[in-house]
């Protein structure tokens, strides 16, 4: 039997949630960003119900990232994030480059999105596993 440690998968989510506020931040992508999506600052608002999702989400992947250590038998921070990085450049990676090849989105915005998404399982994993 699996047992995962709920308050872990918690503190990674919320752990997750600040890493891409800092991410999408004018002071690090959130400036390109926005010209790259085509947005202005105004535009981008932050409501309760974006903030509900992003956690919600978060929580989500926390949950299942814990699910696939546990089953691997993580039990150090850098096995976490070797497990992180393998879920990511397995799953998320191939997905969301398919978008650039068939939107034909701009590599910036695949580098600066997956960025964030590198950054947050690997840190998730570490944290899940630690």
């Amino acid at each position: 039997m699996i047992s995962l440690d709920y308050l872990t998968i918690i503190v990674a989510a919320i752990v997750n949630v600040i890493l891409g506020f800092l991410w999408y931040s004018p002071y690090v992508f959130g400036r390109l960003w926005l010209q790259l999506i085509h947005r202005h600052e105004k535009e981008m608002k932050i409501t309760f119900f974006s903030l509900l999702g992003g956690i919600i989400i978060s929580l989500f992947l926390s949950f299942f990232l814990a699910l696939v250590e546990a089953y691997m038998g993580v039990t150090s921070f850098w096995d976490g994030v070797v497990a992180g990085f393998i879920v990511w450049f397995g799953f998320v990676l191939p997905t969301q480059f398919s978008i650039v090849l068939w939107e034909k989105r701009p590599i910036k915005l695949f580098f600066i999105d997956n960025g964030i998404w590198l950054l947050g399982m690997l840190v998730m994993g570490g944290i899940l596993a630690g």
